[in-house]
């Protein structure tokens, strides 16, 4: 390797360092290379040698690869940890990986070692640029959480400008906080009131309070989002429209701790939508019931609706009419229509008579008023209001041909007062009838015999008997009468309306009159009168808001009720925009007035953003408005104002911003479905898919041009390929109807094939017409190489039941027939038992001793609800033989819980309990040889103490005066092994002892005297240091075993004074305490040196353990104190910390331990 790297080797036999490093240089490493093998040499390293890589033997005298990487782990550093020993087990080996080594290298195997080294320095290179990349995130997450932290302040004034007020809920206070424009919301404010839930509720309307207390219950119950729309009342009795918007947050314990929300003022469009509603239900009204056919038309001459009066009209229903479109209703041969289309076109409207055919051909002339308007979506429409006036048309015949009846009547009066259809008569100058037509008849029920002579004046209805003698009078005196009215009376008693003619002749003395029947005439009067009336209303309960300005001043001349709710404004007629909406001045709409006013050309506006100070607060409201302008004018044809015709939607406007959000949530939804999901139109084109879609697929289809689905190839299940137009989904397109559970094989362009089961599913729109489908693709590979090793497994279970060595049955509990297999033949010997053996049969050949206990248990997994039954019984062969057979089996329940069958094998264990036999009889050998290894121990090691006690001895009898200074040195070194080597016989004799002898002897003990026989037996050590013992000893009696109680004391006393603290006096604390439970508790406590309990707690106790350089020692008495406590059935832990001490609290259990006080 080219780069230099510092290497720290925590090492302490020299030769071994060096031919690591040797290693290391002849695979070309260049490094600088740091040998130590302290803990304190090792952290004084990695402060000021920062090495790039660790190698470290796993076990130093006072350090270990456990405690340095316990080091490196606290300091969270990040380098290279490599552990190179001599030997270890595997164990030890994956416990060094699991707390932090990168690998471990055994010193017989250094050729490991370079490669070894190459790949750690490489990983934490990796893992360097990792974290450098995660660092780069986590300053663009910061940035983002900065940019989301100016989102959220303009979401709040954005909030506060769309008169959004915010409120808090603290459940547990039961009190609400609120932003001062919720207050307002409420017509109250904090110096008013402090709102409690109580309080809030006191504002509900009386109607809406169940209502809301009942959501806002479940929404604390639910964990659910609070949104409701209700009524409250304010102090001055006002009622407004509240929505109300709210979300729960849940402590760390997942509890429900507030509510956050917000309420919005909707008293307007809530009243908007009241007033809308109505004036709906009004002009529905006037639709349906009108007597004069209402056609509503597209320009184009499309109809889009019409009213029962023109389907009865036309003798035509309403789809028919709808169909047949303007041209197919109206008579195109009629000279007036081009012109009436054209009038249309320049005025917006249109007035006149234009002939129509009905559903038979035939043709009827009808009177129309046409006029163009705009829709929301800022479409042109036309509304057609058509009366039939054939009865008016041959009334004016009537007249004609009367008149010219009169005409003839100069030559041939009988023959013209015969044939009219109205009264012809003459009447002389004392009102009496000279001659009088046939028509009297028809018309008035006289015979005109019957009238000759008689006054008129009888006939005469006699609330009408004053203004017809007044017009007779007028008539008299020379004033012709061309039209007068009045009413008289049949000869039936009826009331028949009369339009009289009459002039005098005065030569003559006589008035000459024509009587016609008005009665058609009153009707059509009133049918005009009652349709001017409807008109009216129409204008002023339309469901939009229409009116008229005046003048280029833009004066009030008419505004709808509607109008006057949307802006907010009242007694505004006669008044000029600009005093009623100083606000409008700088938006662009007293402009566009003007330009209308003076061009003459209409203007149209679809969502056009108008600001509206609806509460004249100075406070300015957003309103969407779809409206239009249009002149209007004079006879002369001067424009004398505009028309204004607006609807408010801002609720749609701001309900279909709301539902493009929801539509990019159910695309973001669609996206991130773990299924293949895609939809396509009407047309079968692909409109929508998700990622899993492409993966299923193998490709990305083309939207708006791939038709079906998106799959390069599909083929049924038995592989024959599908046609696109053929497959699932069009299928579902054409007949309407899903088609669920369709299995198929996607085929990628790459050839590889995966199962699929597709679910498309038809989507209608309101109108139940078809306008696509969703497909849902579930991809069942996997499903189908389970359902392929389920069928192989099956297989496999026919060819175990022929090949295993168990005999199989199947009882079938409902008909109690019994399948064997051909094992049971072959191990017990039985022929063609498929036909000769059934369940009773099988139970005769179990053992007698045996079969009713089989039977019981057979009966009691089957009573009981069980699944599972074993047992080991004798069985019956054929030859005679009696087998040991142990036999389980599985009861199979159906749909209902009823046991139909059950199923098991039966094993021959005859062979396998004769081993087991043989088993007992070597455990019974090899207990009695463990124990004569336990002898074979004694005896060793008493051999070992006599040449020991021998070697002592003549030590002992060594004259020192007579050796050389070198051999006083050896032999005194020999003394100090053969001591070492004597004390740890004696502590392994002693530790066999304690572990081999389970009836320890118990005796009471006073805990004070054992202490001063321990304290007399160390009294030179005690003396020699000057420590200090105290003792508080609440509990003086113990039953424990004497010689482990003073072995453990010696033992624990013996470390306090050895691991003594040179910067202090030492001090010992020994106390006894007695527990609730009635354990006794004994605790020793030193300030000595301490031990690092961070590094060594787990070895506390172990065998040849020591914690303190320079201090002689074997490691073997914590070991003998935890044995001998243990065998006392107690327990020992110890606290201690470096350079402050140590504390062990030793505990007897009361039922081990009597305690005698």
């Amino acid at each position: 390797m080219k780069d230099r790297f510092k290497i720290l080797h925590l090492e302490d036999v020299a030769s071994d360092a060096e031919l690591v490093a040797r290693t290391l240089r002849r695979h070309n490493f260049l490094f600088d290379f740091l040998v130590i093998d302290t803990e304190q040499e090792f952290i004084a390293a990695l402060d000021h040698f920062s090495p790039d890589v660790i190698l470290c033997d796993h076990s130093l005298p006072a350090f270990n690869s456990f405690a340095a990487l316990k080091i490196i782990k606290d300091r969270r550093l990040n380098i290279p940890f490599i552990v190179i020993t001599a030997t270890m087990s595997e164990d030890v080996a994956m416990t060094v990986v699991r707390e932090g080594a990168d690998d471990y290298v055994l010193k017989d195997r250094l050729n490991r070692l370079p490669f070894v080294v190459s790949n750690a320095i490489d990983k934490y290179r990796f893992e360097k640029d990792r974290k450098r990349l995660i660092d780069d995130a986590h300053q663009k997450e910061a940035l983002a959480k900065s940019k989301l932290q100016n989102l959220s302040d303009k979401l709040l004034l954005a909030t506060q400008a769309a008169g959004i007020g915010i409120w808090e809920y603290e459940i547990e206070q039961n009190k609400f906080i609120a932003d001062d424009l919720l207050l307002s919301l409420y017509g109250t404010s904090t110096v008013d009131i402090d709102i409690t839930l109580e309080i809030w509720l006191g504002f509900l309307h009386p109607k809406d309070k169940e209502r809301v207390v009942q959501e806002f219950s479940m929404a604390l119950q639910q964990s659910a989002q609070f949104a409701s729309e209700y009524r409250i009342i304010w102090n001055d009795g006002s009622v407004h429209f509240i929505k109300s918007v709210a979300h729960i947050q849940y402590d760390e314990a997942g509890r429900p701790i507030r509510l956050i929300g917000t309420n919005q003022d909707i008293t307007a469009s809530k009243l908007a939508e009241i007033a809308i509603k109505e004036s709906e239900e009004r002009y529905r009204a006037f639709f349906e019931n009108s007597m004069d056919g209402i056609l509503i038309t597209v320009t184009d001459g499309h109809v889009t609706s019409a009213n029962p009066a023109a389907c009865a009209m036309f003798q035509m229903t309403e789809a028919e009419i709808c169909k047949a479109g303007r041209f197919g209703l109206v008579d195109t041969t009629d000279e007036r229509l081009p012109a009436g289309l054209e009038q249309r076109e320049l005025e917006g409207k249109v007035k006149g008579v234009i002939n129509f055919l009905r559903k038979d051909g035939s043709r009827f002339p009808g009177e129309i008023t046409s006029s163009v308007y705009g829709t929301d979506d800022g479409e042109k429409r036309t509304s057609m209001i058509i009366r039939d006036v054939t009865e008016r048309k041959k009334a004016d015949e009537q007249i004609l041909n009367t008149s010219l009846e009169l005409k003839r009547a100069l030559t041939d009066v009988e023959k013209i007062m015969d044939s009219s259809l109205d009264i012809i008569c003459s009447i002389d100058n004392t009102g009496r009838f000279v001659t009088v037509s046939s028509a009297a008849n028809s018309i008035w029920g006289y015979e005109p015999c019957e009238l000759k002579g008689a006054l008129y004046m009888d006939l005469v209805y006699p609330a009408d008997e004053k203004i017809t003698l007044q017009a007779a009078r007028d008539i008299v005196q020379g004033n012709a009468v061309t039209m007068f009215e009045n009413r008289c009376v049949k000869k039936d008693g009826s009331i028949v309306p009369m339009l009289w003619s009459a002039r005098w002749d005065d030569d003559e003395k006589t008035m000459y009159c024509i009587a016609k029947d008005g009665t058609e005439k009153k009707r059509m009067e009133a049918a005009y009168d009652s349709e001017q009336q409807r008109l009216q209303e129409l204008f002023l309960h339309a469901p939009a808001s229409v009116g008229v300005f005046k003048g280029s001043e833009h004066v009030f001349e008419m505004a709808n009720e509607p109008y006057l709710q949307l802006t907010g404004r009242k007694d505004i007629i006669g008044k000029t925009v600009l005093e009623v909406f100083p606000e409008m001045e700088n938006q662009g709409l007293l402009q566009l007035l003007d330009e209308v006013f003076t061009s003459g050309v209409p203007f149209t506006a679809n969502e056009r953003l108008v600001q509206v100070d609806i509460n004249n607060d100075r406070k300015l409201e957003n309103k969407y408005l779809n409206f239009v302008y249009h002149p209007y004018r004079n006879s002369k044809n001067l424009i004398e104002g505009v028309f204004f015709f607006a609807v408010d939607v801002t609720e749609q406007v701001e309900a279909r911003k709301r539902i493009e959000e929801s539509e990019k949530r159910v695309r973001q939804l669609i996206e991130n479905l773990p299924e293949a999901v895609y939809t396509c139109d009407a047309e079968g084109k692909i409109e929508l898919y998700n990622n899993a879609a492409v993966k299923l697929w193998g490709r990305e289809p083309v939207i708006g041009k791939d038709y079906w689905s998106g799959a390069y190839k599909t083929y049924y299940i038995n592989g024959s390929p599908i046609l696109p137009e053929e497959g699932p989904m069009a299928s579902t397109l054409k007949n309407g109807k899903g088609n669920f559970e369709f299995e198929v094989i996607i085929e990628h362009p790459n050839g590889e094939k995966r199962f699929a089961r597709a679910n498309p599913i038809p989507l209608f729109d309101n109108d139940k017409k078809l306008v696509g489908a969703v497909n849902m693709i579930v991809d069942i590979t996997h499903l189908k190489l389970v359902e392929e090793k389920l069928r192989t497994s099956n297989e496999r279970y026919q060819i175990v039941t022929k090949a295993t060595n168990d005999g199989i049955w199947d009882w079938n509990l409902l008909t109690n027939e019994m399948y064997w297999n051909k094992s049971y033949e072959r191990i017990f010997g039985y022929k063609n038992v498929n036909q000769n053996l059934d369940a009773e049969q099988w139970f005769d050949k179990i053992h007698i001793e045996d079969r009713e206990r089989v039977k019981n248990g057979f009966s009691n997994v089957i009573n009981n609800g069980g699944m599972l039954w074993e047992d080991e019984y004798r069985y019956l062969k054929a030859d005679g033989e009696i087998a040991i057979v142990y036999d389980r089996g599985y009861l199979i329940y159906n749909d209902v819980g009823k046991a139909t069958r059950f199923v098991g094998a039966m094993e021959d264990i005859t062979q396998r309990k004769k081993i087991e036999n043989e088993r007992e009889y070597l455990i019974e050998h090899l207990v009695k040889s463990n124990n004569d290894l336990k002898q074979f121990t004694y005896i060793t090691s008493h051999n070992f103490r006599a040449p020991l006690s021998n070697l002592i001895g003549l030590l002992s009898l060594i004259d020192r005066s007579t050796l050389t200074e070198n051999n006083r040195e050896i032999v005194k070194m020999f003394e100090v092994s053969t001591n070492q080597l004597n004390k740890t016989i004696n502590d392994l004799v002693q530790i066999l002892i304690i572990k081999n002898n389970l009836n320890v002897n118990i005796v009471n003990n006073n805990i004070t005297n054992v202490l001063n026989d321990v304290c007399s037996s160390l009294g030179y050590e005690i003396a020699e240091i000057d420590c200090t013992i105290n003792r508080n000893i609440l509990v003086e009696n113990i039953v424990l075993n004497k010689s482990y109680l003073e072995s453990i004391l010696i033992n624990l006393l013996s470390n306090s004074i050895k691991y003594r603290s040179p910067a202090r006096k030492l001090v010992i604390d020994i106390s006894t305490t007695k527990k609730a439970t009635g354990e006794v508790v004994l605790v020793i406590k030193d300030n000595g040196s301490g031990i690092n309990m961070k590094r060594h707690k787990e070895q506390i106790f172990g065998l040849y353990q020591r914690f303190h350089a320079g201090k002689e020692g074997v490691g073997l008495g914590l070991y003998m104190v935890k044995t001998q406590i243990m065998a006392l059935g107690g327990k020992i832990e110890v606290q201690s910390e470096e350079d402050k001490g140590t504390e062990f609290y030793i505990t007897f259990k009361s039922n081990d331990s009597l305690l005698l006080c």
